[in-house]
């Protein structure tokens, strides 16, 4: 009975990081994006972050010069392990629009979110998707 309780609280645990690894990995994507956007705005001049096709991580851009390079919390990855969009290079220009379009799909075990990017205004949103199929 006691093993029971134990594998149990286990599976619990395990899929509440799970789950928390994700939500975090997505949150700061967004953040991160925001603040390319901010610094466009601020600097007049391009910002942009460059997401990995084949890795999971990312570098934020002040013009060309690397700002910052983040990984992806373990255990989370692109959908299907890359990354689905035609340019994996999110741009702002110095009014903070974006002219990329597209979704970002992040999976941890059976969990999966989308981050929208929205052409034009640069604006993202996040989506929760529950389990994978």
């Amino acid at each position: 009975m006691l093993s029971i309780f134990v594998t149990t609280t286990l599976l619990v645990g395990q899929a509440w990081l799970t789950k928390a690894s994700l939500t975090a990995t997505s949150i700061r994507l967004i953040e991160d994006l925001r603040y390319a956007q901010a610094g466009a705005l601020a600097s007049g001049h391009a910002w942009s972050v460059q997401l990995s096709k084949y890795t999971p991580d990312y570098t934020i851009l002040n013009g060309t010069t690397p700002i910052s390079r983040v990984t992806f919390a373990s255990g989370v990855n692109y959908y299907h392990g890359y990354l689905q969009m035609t340019s994996g290079r999110v741009s702002y220009d110095p009014s903070g629009n974006a002219q990329e379009s597209g979704v970002v799909r992040l999976e941890s075990g059976a969990l999966e979110t989308d981050i929208t990017l929205y052409m034009g205004s640069g604006l993202q949103s996040l989506h929760e998707l529950g389990t994978t199929p």
